[in-house]
């Protein structure tokens, strides 16, 4: 995108790391990257002092937020020389420098941050305003207006409308009451070396214009498919009666929950292509071209331009690319829904006449990064122009997404940020919020109370002392435990989603506390859930198969140790997670999201610790009930054939309870394996229900321990009963 810098050219001495003299240049990205600038810096004594040694230290500054953005250092080759001449070139990043080293040779005390230069690996201290030096312990004073930033006690950073040695001067033809620019352009004021009154128009991120007499045309792109994309390229082609159409193309990016999306061209232009997904769809269509127009147009599937693929035999596409050339103008003719088609080299338009009219395209326009690709996840970084581009953008491998493709969607244990996260807008009430949200949010309401209820129910009913004589009631004990406390995360987690996505709390600390902790402890209560169903499945497996030998001394006994070991291990298992999660600044949607980068290692080891942890309790339940329903018609067998009808019934309504709690934690898990196998990923952000619906589902479970345990079980049912009467007199 087209960006505002303020650079400034120091010259310091290496000692203390004073500037003693500098050079300012305003500097817009899209209409400045290929000018060249002389500057003259000056000695502070003449003639120079030989004993001190200096260098130049050029820092960068965003000029819309008043941001950092970077630094460069530049050495002087020849110190004894009274003039030294130094020409350099100077590439831009991407993305400014966020990250304070931790491991740093320069010594910053508190009122500096340790930075890296982006052209060498030397550090150096950042000093906060008025401090100054090499460590930051010089305090300084300054005269620089309440709305700017003193860089040094003679150096004022000005906000974009103001300009001086002070930031105190205003300019006059940008007034917020009195807007210069058409389209809802936003008025940028040119260097005031140049002209005071100057200014030009940034009309979107990524068109820059300053002539008012002849305004851009804008053009307002309609989606009206199913999937809007994240990206697309605009390709505006101009016809010539006697030499080679021309072709100018753009990149845009469409924000998350748009379906329309404006471009901006002053060039005149007769067809406007939009491509994305390797495909093209013929937009607009026009003979004559009216500058300054205001145009709208419609993107669907009935302009889609078909490959030639698909269109011809197999046998015409065998023949030699001149030979089957000859075959195009009857397309239309033969297709009379087409609008246009394309092969590798020529695009075809049909005329009124349904001939095909073909020109040469250029199919290849967006280029690299020039190795400055800040894309994870192998994402492909592209942009408009191979020089001073005004916009890159990630193109993402399939399953991942977001700004930088540093959201995914793969493994078996997606985060609520990923599946859901892009459906809450920033900034933005909750009223104002999109149905989807309004929708989970009461979802995760009515879960809350339920579990709440549930989880205390069940916690004065399995305390009772009948029942924990048993290791299985120890069990179902500590279960309703932890489902009071999965569900209580799984509502403190979608709470902090909603809040951090709508920007109500920016406190970096608190959100990164959240991030590293929340999600593991989510994990491990749930894991910990399943793998309690799971023992007391198996424990009730075993008091089938031993009938009256079943000892309840020694199952209590193995409860109490199981329980902390089982809980230890999956924390173990899971200790990875926190260390690998991080915050992520996402500028395009002024968002911050919590992401967790592996290494190709871990990313293994992840996937198979969520599989076993999913997959283990779910075969331990199937097992047991394999083994329960074994058992009965073992008993079966040992009777007299004329009393089995009635044998076999009595045995299963004698372990009921037994077969039920299993059989029903087997269809609980059945949807979510179903989708963890026929989903390989979610490839939109824009259609989230089916992993959504999955990653609810894994919350029911804990809700559902009266109705899985307690009801089918005589025992537990009457303790049940005993707690809901005692809680009634209570009220009473």
């Amino acid at each position: 995108r087209i960006s505002v810098f303020d650079i400034f050219i120091n010259l310091i001495d290496d000692e203390n790391q004073i500037i003693h003299y500098y050079e300012k240049i305003d500097f817009i990205s899209s209409r400045d990257c290929d000018i060249k600038f002389n500057r003259y810096l000056l000695y502070p004594d003449l003639p120079k002092n030989p004993n001190h040694t200096y260098s130049i230290h050029i820092d960068i500054y965003e000029k819309t937020a008043l941001t950092y953005f970077g630094s460069w250092y530049l050495f002087i080759p020849f110190p004894f020389l009274p003039v030294n001449r130094i020409s350099t070139q100077i590439q831009i990043p991407l993305e400014k420098s966020e990250e304070e080293l931790t491991n740093c040779s320069s010594e910053c005390g508190n009122h500096g941050k340790c930075f890296k230069y982006i052209d060498s690996n030397k550090t150096f201290c950042h000093c906060d305003e008025g401090y100054s030096g090499r460590i930051c312990n010089i305090t300084y004073q300054h005269s620089c207006s309440s709305d700017s930033i003193a860089l040094n006690s003679s150096i004022c950073l000005c906000p974009l409308y103001k300009f001086g040695s002070r930031c105190y001067l205003e300019h006059t033809s940008c007034r917020s009451n009195n807007n210069p620019c058409q389209n809802n352009g936003k008025c940028i004021p040119m260097n005031d070396r140049i002209k005071k009154t100057g200014f030009i128009c940034l009309y979107n991120e990524n068109y820059l214009g300053s002539d008012l007499d002849n305004p851009p045309n804008k053009i307002d792109i309609n989606f009206k498919i199913d999937t809007v994309p994240p990206v697309i390229s605009g390709h505006f082609i101009t016809a010539f009666d006697y030499r080679q159409h021309k072709q100018i193309s753009t990149l845009e990016k469409i924000p998350f929950g748009q379906n329309s999306i404006s471009l901006f061209n002053k060039q005149p232009f007769n067809l406007l292509f939009i491509e994305f997904s390797n495909n093209y769809y013929l937009t607009i269509l026009r003979e004559k071209f009216f500058p300054g127009e205001h145009i709208s147009a419609d993107v669907t599937m009935n302009n889609m331009c078909v490959n030639i693929t698909e269109i011809l035999n197999s046998t015409l596409l065998n023949y030699s690319y001149t030979r089957r050339l000859k075959y195009y103008p009857l397309q239309c003719r033969e297709n009379p829904t087409f609008k246009c088609f394309h092969d590798e080299k020529h695009m075809c338009i049909c005329d009124k006449s349904r001939f095909s009219n073909c020109f040469i395209f250029d199919f290849t326009t967006s280029y690299n990064c020039h190795g400055d690709n800040h894309c994870e996840n192998d994402g492909k970084c592209i942009q408009d122009k191979p020089k001073c581009p005004t916009i890159s953008v990630c193109k993402c491998e399939e399953c991942y997404y977001g700004d930088r493709c540093q959201l995914t969607t793969k493994g078996y244990s997606i985060s609520l940020d990923v599946i859901f996260g892009y459906h809450i807008k920033p900034w933005a009430s909750f009223l104002k919020q999109s149905t989807a949200v309004k929708i989970t949010a009461s979802l995760t309401i009515i879960m809350f109370i339920l579990g709440c209820l549930n989880g205390l129910i069940c916690i004065l009913t399995f305390r009772q002392k009948p029942l924990i004589e048993v290791g299985c009631g120890i069990y179902l004990l500590m279960n309703s435990i932890t489902s009071l406390l999965t569900i209580t995360l799984f509502t403190m987690k979608y709470c902090q989603l909603v809040t951090f996505q709508m920007n109500l709390t920016t406190n970096r600390s608190f959100i990164d506390f959240n991030c590293k902790s929340t999600d593991v402890l989510l994990k491990i209560f749930l894991c910990f859930g399943d793998w309690l169903n799971a023992c007391t499945a198996i424990e009730r497996a075993f008091a089938t198969l031993q009938g009256p030998h079943f000892s309840k001394v020694k199952s209590k006994n193995i409860a109490k140790k199981i329980i902390p070991i089982v809980l230890s291990l999956i924390t173990i298992s899971y200790i990875h997670d926190p260390i690998s999660r991080q915050l992520f600044d996402d500028e395009d949607e002024k968002r911050t999201w919590c992401i967790v980068k592996y290494s190709t290692s871990l990313t293994i080891f992840d996937k198979f610790i969520n599989l076993f942890h999913f997959l283990a309790p779910f075969i331990i339940n199937i097992l047991s009930a394999l083994v329960i329903i074994i058992q009965v018609f073992r008993s079966r067998a040992k009777v007299n054939q004329k009393t089995s009808n009635v044998t076999i019934s009595a045995q299963i309504k004698q372990h009921k309870h037994l077969l039920i709690s299993p059989c029903i934690l087997i269809l609980l898990a059945l949807p979510r394996l179903i989708i963890l196998f026929t989903s390989r990923c979610m490839k939109s952000a824009q259609n989230p229900w089916l992993f959504l619906v999955g990653y609810y589902i894994s919350f029911v479970p804990p809700l559902l321990i009266i109705p899985v345990f307690i009801l089918p079980s005589t025992t537990y049912k009457k303790e049940f009963l005993g707690v809901i009467r005692k809680m009634r007199l209570s009220r009473q």
